[in-house]
């Protein structure tokens, strides 16, 4: 297959994507077409982008975006996808071990022991987020300032890790960001609403998915932050949850069955809805702190400092309270015997100021 040039891509897939199948599957894509000046085998290894299910991963659709992308263009993506020589493929015995020529295995952790031991932030950890200080002008040299030589510590306004996220959440460069973001939205909507209003007439739903995701993507990701290909998997997701109503708008024209349910919901019920958002905000609060309590080291957490209990404190808790209900049960159970004996004693006239002082024992605090 090599050597004739019939094989084009071999894709490396995640583990457990079929059922009953934990192992990671592979494509191979073979194409005769155009096979006698193919000299490269594509190689993808896309076995770390998917989605944890309970039985069996999902390929999401920005994960399915991003493969058949790279192989349509025979893109070379660092630790994701590589055009390998027949030549070096005959090198290697045409061992097509997808590793062996795309390695997506995970950096070690960096550890600074001075850290360790005398605290500061490394410089080189701060440094390696370069992307984002150049993208939020300011943050960096408000959050951080110097320790010692190559090393930080974390300014005033930062006075513990709650702080942080009050920090950014109210940060100028960030609104500003954010700003400029909506700002591309509504001009790139405005220069292809008319596309998608002419749908029912050109029907051409595939043609308009890969038109506004070239275009959104050269919009968005001239700001930074998002790169190429995390623009071009949101806008596949954002189209895979539509699709289904913009196949029905290209059979059947703009109707009023295609408003969202939410929006219906809304204009009919906003006093519910609010509060029904409400309940979710708080409960997705109340997971973050437990996530963050869970999230320590250990001897970190006190009561004082924090709102909730972590895991195991809460565990050790239910136990203790779990084991004092059944002391109190069993106590109340002998109080309850002892009364009975003692209305048993008195009806038979017979002395009982032993078995009164021993009850009265039970019932002291």
């Amino acid at each position: 297959l090599i050597k004739e040039g019939y094989l084009e891509a071999i894709v490396g897939l995640p583990p457990a994507l079929f059922y009953g199948t934990g192992i990671p599957a592979c494509i191979l894509v073979i194409n005769r077409n155009a096979a006698s000046t193919r000299k490269e085998v594509l190689f993808i290894n896309a076995d770390h982008e998917y989605k944890v299910g309970k039985v069996q991963n999902i390929l999401r659709p920005e994960d399915i975006e991003k493969i058949s992308f790279v192989y349509r263009h025979k893109r070379e993506l660092n630790a994701y996808s590589r055009l390998v020589k027949h030549e070096e493929l005959e090198a290697e015995e045409y061992n097509c071990n997808i590793r062996r020529y795309v390695d997506n295995s995970d950096p070690a952790e960096p550890h600074d022991v001075k850290a360790h031991l005398k605290g500061g932030i490394p410089e080189s950890e701060v440094n390696a987020l370069q992307g984002y200080w150049d993208n939020y002008p300011g943050i960096r040299d408000q959050i951080f300032t110097n320790d010692r030589d190559k090393y930080l510590k974390f300014s005033q306004i930062i006075s513990n890790k709650e702080a942080i996220k009050g920090y950014l959440d109210e940060a100028k460069a960030i609104k500003d960001k954010h700003e400029s973001y909506m700002t591309s939205l509504k001009l790139w909507w405005g220069e292809h609403q008319a596309k998608l209003e002419a749908l029912p007439a050109e029907r051409n739903v595939y043609d308009l998915y890969h038109a506004f995701s070239a275009t959104i993507t050269a919009k968005i990701s001239s700001l930074g932050i998002l790169d190429e290909f995390k623009c071009r998997g949101a806008f596949a997701g954002f189209w895979n949850e539509i699709f289904n109503d913009l196949r029905s708008v290209a059979a059947s024209g703009w109707n009023a069955e295609l408003i969202p349910d939410d929006e219906i919901l809304q204009s009919q019920f906003p006093d519910v809805i609010k509060e029904l958002n409400d309940c979710i905000a708080k409960r997705d609060e109340l997971e973050s702190l437990f996530n963050e309590v869970n999230d320590l080291e250990e001897g970190v957490w006190n009561e004082e400092e924090y709102e909730v209990f972590p895991k195991e404190e809460l565990a050790e808790l239910k136990a203790t309270i779990k084991n004092l209900g059944a002391e109190l049960k069993e106590l109340s159970k002998d109080i309850k015997n002892k009364t009975k004996l003692i209305k048993a004693l008195k009806k038979s006239g017979e002395a009982y100021s032993e078995i009164e002082r021993a009850l009265e024992s039970l019932q002291k605090p």
